[in-house]
């Protein structure tokens, strides 16, 4: 059995805020991913409120359904801040984020659980407080190389989950990322099958004209085995409409 997913986003920055939306779609009824069809809308926005902090605002709606075809849908929002720090000790360009997550109504959503039993859990888990940090770690030549940690409490901190990311790039175009997620109750609960296995991912930066303007466009493929035989792949691109602003606003006087 296989199952699919699929997301699309778009970013536009104004002078205001930048303002977001995405939609995903998963479809998964594999014996050990029983997890039915997903539709997931976002719409968030985010500003600069000081010179080193911004602030953000996520909304949210999601409907499930599940085997045997009953549907229940969640809404909320999601908040979270970001300060960028800049070097601290051998760290350069610390930022540290935080956020809270899933504040609003969860779905009734019928699954397997992680005791292999069919009952009805809350979905998304409500409250997840959020923390992470990232830095640039190294630089040789045209390689640098980032590490971020992120850690997460759902369901009002009765579960602990650690992210940890490595990415190097070279010459700003070539990007190797490698993950690693630890899951407490997944650990304790469940045999830990591919639930510890690292995440793979390269992409490469191209510049492209689109509509006349200098764009970029960048392609990326990832892959990560998940547990029982089932091996994730997947595939997107970024594509960047016209060409960053690094230059300050000038001032003409009479």
């Amino acid at each position: 059995s296989k199952g699919y997913g699929f997301e699309t986003g778009v970013i536009v920055p104004t002078s205001f805020a930048a303002f977001t939306g995405t939609f995903n779609y998963v479809n998964s009824e594999m014996w050990r991913m029983p997890l039915g069809k997903i539709w997931d809308i976002h719409f968030g926005a985010s500003k600069d409120v000081l010179d080193w902090l911004s602030v953000g605002v996520n909304l949210y709606f999601r409907r499930y359904t599940d085997w045997d075809k009953d549907s229940a849908n969640a809404f909320g929002a999601d908040f979270g801040a970001l300060a960028r720090l800049g070097d601290v000790a051998f760290l350069k360009d610390l930022r540290l984020g935080a956020s809270v997550l899933n504040c609003g109504k969860p779905a009734d959503f019928k699954t397997l659980g992680m005791d292999n039993d069919d009952s009805c859990s809350k979905f998304p888990t409500i409250f997840t407080p959020r923390a992470a940090a990232s830095a640039t770690i190294f630089e040789a030549g045209k390689w640098v190389g980032g590490l971020s940690i992120d850690v997460a409490a759902p369901s009002m901190v009765q579960n602990f989950i650690n992210d940890i990311a490595f990415e190097a790039t070279y010459d700003q175009k070539l990007r190797l990322t490698a993950a690693w997620q630890f899951n407490l109750r997944e650990s304790v609960e469940a045999e830990s099958d591919g639930r510890s296995a690292l995440s793979l991912g390269v992409s490469y930066k191209f510049g492209k004209k689109l509509g006349g303007k200098d764009s970029s466009i960048t392609p990326a493929l990832a892959s990560q085995y998940l547990y029982d035989g089932i091996f994730a792949l997947s595939t997107g691109a970024v594509v960047e409409l016209g060409q960053k602003d690094t230059s300050g606003a000038e001032v003409e006087m009479w």
